[in-house]
């Protein structure tokens, strides 16, 4: 005991930091330490048909991306083991995202949900918390500034309302490149570089590649800032210190190749950041302002991931001190970080910058809205400077007291008479709380030198940042499991459907797109940036115009069009029944049998003609054009039909219309990149799989590859002589191999120069 007690008070701030850390996690997190919740995004899946019939208490907001992108592709690598190039899960198939593989925090979902997913968010905040807190300690600021800063930045606007997204991802190690770039400049160590460079690749593998832009933007412009200002007209050392910075960012381009080069197929190929480019020159009304001090709070129209821009109570009670002590606060760069708000206020609500941000490669083409993060982050950095300048010229603050009262009163008053238009924000008092006494606090830092008051603030800015926080955490009770179980219909329809894709219509949150990775049915809906490609957009709007319910999530609200869903080989189509009840147009029953009257709300009916996942056709029709083609399709179904384009030479197929189309067809091996398959047809035909159409996909024939057919608009198609086949499908992208190796080759490298670098300096 003596022992233990000995060390607390040699390591008194490590244990107080530790014991602080576990007493916030704690607090933020009481609902699943204390109330009997489980964290996860999961709790939208329990708010809508069919998982509502399960009656689970839920608390929080309810987030769409986490629930029906992240979590179940993540659940279908770490608990389904389907790893490969390709996602068969995904509506009819697409590219495989595989930064899902690669970004590091993603490994903890390896772990059962109920404990990845809480210790995944915690993991977040504290990364976001040490690398804000690391960046300050490096620009000499006194360690409670530097705590202030980081839990300013952890509560921020971003890491609030897109935490467990992959944007909150991206900013919680952004601080970490400010960090190993000022180091690049000042101690000009090769280890900065590296670590440069594999901050940057881990941003990347996250997922969200223009929140990383962002950052990189005004790392750059900062880093040219610090250069120059350290060595004024020394070009050489100016040239050479440019360089390290390149190959460390360099360095980061090449360790997420293999995801990268993805992302740039499924957006810059397919059209879909053209399409986007009219949001880089959007604006926010001046009335979001008021989210700097009243986040959550009901706006407008704009969803509050897109118009928060908290960064704190203590953020707003700074701004009187904005201008105090600016000569002593240049030192730590803070000019550039006032101009550099003061741009961005400028860019997110007006045009008069538009002519630089639409010309602006990697960001132009998002919401520039979505700059606010950014905000967060100077907010983080100016507020540390403001209270550490407090700190450390306590004397020149207490000569000019009095003059502080006065504009504190003002402030007081301007903040009376704005809340009095927010009487009914639901944390109003808590707001009222904590700007009171942190202007309490400051008055106290600054007549007296007494550590307790700076004590006190970094608990009161952690409440504030907290309490907010707190609220906007997604929970389902623990009474159920995190991943809902089977519901009565999804059972019918494992036991069922087999491989045939099924389509659920309802509402634009039945069923969800992609969680029915969790239970290993394939469903039409999905929400990906492949899905962006024009045979997927083109296709799912001829069987519903409104299918897209954003640019990148499919989700069926109606029907229009059933022989499209008969070429798929779709079988069972799944109505939400209250939905039905209002809108009967959604489904022509007439074409339909009911086959399960679900207790969890759903009905399901079978198509009375439909083809199958693999089948051999004998008839073939050619159209000029993919309209024609897709419009043909529309008007009626053939059965036993392949619609392929004129440019496929027919001179090329020989076949009987006449005989039959039917063979034997059976699997042999499947798995997520490569299907194998033995066929028996008596005359030559045509073997359909109904899963989508890509170049990458190459199809051999006995052991020979032979032309993969782009048939029925979006499906593959092969031709084979009569006898007994053995057809093997592979997805073969020799660029991600390269990638892959060029990914590890520079981690290993690196790595390598890293160490004997570290034990040359231990020998000298």
């Amino acid at each position: 005991m003596n022992g233990v007690i000995q060390y607390i008070k040699i390591n008194r701030g490590v244990f107080f930091g530790v014991v602080g850390i576990l007493l916030a996690v704690l607090f933020l997190y009481s609902p699943y330490f204390f109330f009997g919740y489980n964290l996860s995004p999961t709790n939208l899946m329990y708010s809508f048909t069919p998982w509502n019939s399960e009656n689970a208490a839920v608390l929080g907001p309810l987030l769409s991306d986490p629930a029906d992108s992240v979590l179940p592709n993540l659940y279908n690598i770490y608990h389904n083991g389907m790893i490969g190039l390709w996602d068969n899960m995904t509506s009819l198939g697409i590219p495989a995202e595989l930064g899902r593989y690669l970004y590091p925090l993603n490994w903890i979902y390896i772990l059962p949900y109920e404990y990845a997913i809480i210790i995944r968010s915690i993991s977040e905040y504290l990364i976001a918390f040490f690398s804000m807190y690391f960046l300050l300690k490096s620009m000499d600021l006194e360690k409670k500034s530097c705590i202030i800063g980081g839990i300013i930045y952890t509560f921020s606007s971003v890491m609030l309302v897109w935490h467990l997204w992959p944007h909150s991802d991206v900013a919680s190690f952004a601080p970490l490149t400010f960090l190993f770039a000022r180091n690049i400049i000042f101690k000009k160590r090769w280890r900065d570089i590296v670590l440069l460079g594999y901050v940057e690749g881990i941003m990347l593998l996250a997922a969200m590649p223009t929140y990383v832009a962002y950052f990189d933007y005004l790392l750059g412009a900062y880093f040219v800032y610090l250069t120059i200002k350290t060595y004024k007209t020394n070009w050489k050392m100016i040239i050479l210190i440019f360089l390290k910075f390149g190959i460390g960012i360099i360095l980061g381009v090449l360790i997420s190749l293999p995801y990268t080069i993805g992302i740039l197929d499924s957006t810059v190929a397919t059209g879909y950041s053209a399409s986007r480019a009219s949001k880089s020159v959007f604006t926010m009304d001046l009335k979001y302002i008021a989210s700097m001090l009243f986040p959550l709070a009901s706006l407008g129209n704009m969803h509050l991931n897109e118009s928060t821009i908290y960064a704190g109570t203590l953020s707003i009670v700074l701004l009187p001190m904005i201008f105090s002590g600016l000569k002593r606060k240049m030192r730590k760069d803070y000019m550039f970080w006032m101009i550099g708000l003061v741009i961005l206020f400028f860019l997110i609500f007006s045009h008069y910058l538009d002519f630089i941000f639409t010309h602006m490669p990697a960001i132009n083409t998002s919401s520039k809205s979505r700059i606010i993060v950014l905000v967060g982050f100077i907010f983080a950095i100016m507020d540390s400077v403001c209270i550490d300048d407090i700190i450390k010229h306590q004397k020149e603050y207490r000569h000019r007291f009095v003059w502080y009262i006065l504009v504190y009163a003002v402030f007081i008053g301007l903040y009376i008479w704005i809340r009095s238009f927010f009487t009914d924000y639901l944390y109003l008092s808590k707001i009222d709380i904590t700007v009171a006494l942190s202007i309490f606090l400051l008055m106290l830092m600054m007549i007296s030198k007494k550590e307790i008051w700076s004590i006190f603030l970094i608990l009161i800015t952690l409440y504030s940042g907290e309490t907010i926080t707190k609220r906007y955490l997604p929970y389902v009770s623990n009474n159920v499991s995190v991943i809902p179980e089977s519901t009565d219909s999804i059972q019918f329809l494992q036991q069922n459907a087999e491989d045939s894709p099924v389509i659920v219509v309802g509402s634009s949150w039945t069923m969800f797109a992609n969680t029915n990775i969790y239970y290993d049915v394939k469903m039409l809906s999905g929400h990906s940036l492949s899905l962006t490609d024009s045979g997927y957009t083109n296709y799912y709007k001829a069987i519903d115009d409104k299918a897209f319910t954003t640019p990148t999530r499919i989700q069926f609200t109606k029907i229009d069009n059933y022989n499209l869903l008969k070429y798929l080989g779709v079988k069972y189509i799944v109505a939400d029944r209250a939905y039905y009840s209002m809108n009967p147009s959604i489904i022509d029953i007439s074409q339909l049998d009911l086959v399960y009257y679900g207790e969890d709300g759903l009905d399901i009916y079978e198509l009375k003609e439909t083809g199958s996942r693999f089948e051999t056709v004998n008839n073939v029709v050619f159209h000029n054009s993919q309209e024609d083609l897709l419009s043909a399709m529309e008007q009626d179904y053939l059965p036993n039909t392949l619609h392929l384009l004129e440019e496929n030479d027919s001179n090329n197929y020989k076949l009987n219309t006449n005989s039959s189309s039917s063979s034997d067809i059976e699997v042999v091996k499947e798995s997520n990149d490569q299907i194998k398959l033995e066929v028996s047809n008596a005359e030559n035909t045509f073997l359909v799989f109904n899963e989508y159409f890509n170049d990458k996909w190459k199809v051999y024939v006995n052991g020979k590859e032979q032309e993969l057919l782009n048939g029925n608009y979006i499906t593959r198609a092969v031709y084979l002589e009569k006898g007994n086949n053995v057809v093997e499908f592979k997805y073969e992208d020799p660029r991600i191999i390269i990638m892959m190796v060029i990914s590890g080759g520079t981690i290993l490298l690196s790595f390598t120069t890293l160490i004997i670098s570290s034990k040359r300096k231990e020998k000298r």
